[in-house]
């Protein structure tokens, strides 16, 4: 399908999204919580990204993109891509699903890595879940969607890890994990890029 660039913006140090409408302003396919989309801009090479808007909204498809120093696909995105543009896109596709059974979810992101989590999240929020995220960067100015969390965090269901790029500084769960009960939980991940 044929998509239109309505928006970029700037979600964080080197990471910018796409908000992307259908040309004729219908409404897109549906799609579920943690679905991706391949997507082409002219000759440039296809990539895949997490949808990251909520499940429920029909009008645009959101994307991130990281800028990676070696990533031609992100440099492209992020020196070529305009406001205007058309790009083409296939359907959404979903291989990380957010599960039904749980009692809790305890959601681990790093990095880009947080794109599928934010639908994922918008999605637990309309069902009443009882969800943690752990979301782990580098530093403040490199977490993308840090001001949507922030209320979030307040409430005690967001924690930021800012790691400084030091692997000795990372994440242990472990403590959150082993104090729940024999409830269900399911742990979901996005990679850290």
């Amino acid at each position: 399908m044929l998509l239109r660039v309505r928006s970029i913006t700037y979600l964080a140090e080197a990471i910018n999204g796409y908000e992307l409408v259908d040309p004729r302003g219908r409404d897109l396919p549906r799609f579920a919580a943690g679905a991706h989309i391949a997507v082409r801009h002219g000759d440039s090479a296809v990539r895949d990204y997490s949808l990251w808007n909520d499940p429920a909204e029909r009008r645009h498809y959101c994307i991130a993109v990281l800028r990676e120093a070696i990533g031609e696909g992100s440099r492209h995105w992020h020196e070529a891509v305009r406001v205007g543009d058309i790009v083409e896109a296939s359907m959404p596709r979903n291989n990380f699903a957010l599960t039904d059974e749980a009692q809790h979810y305890l959601l681990l992101a790093g990095g880009i890595g947080i794109t599928p989590l934010m639908a994922m999240i918008a999605e637990l929020r309309r069902r009443r879940a009882d969800f943690l995220l752990h979301y782990c960067t580098r530093s403040p100015e490199a977490t993308a969607f840090r001001d949507e969390l922030g209320l979030l965090a307040a409430q005690g269901r967001v924690r930021f890890h800012h790691d400084g790029g030091d692997p000795a500084r990372g994440l242990d769960i472990a403590p959150p994990c082993a104090t729940r009960s024999r409830e269900p939980i399911s742990i979901i991940a996005g990679r850290r890029a």
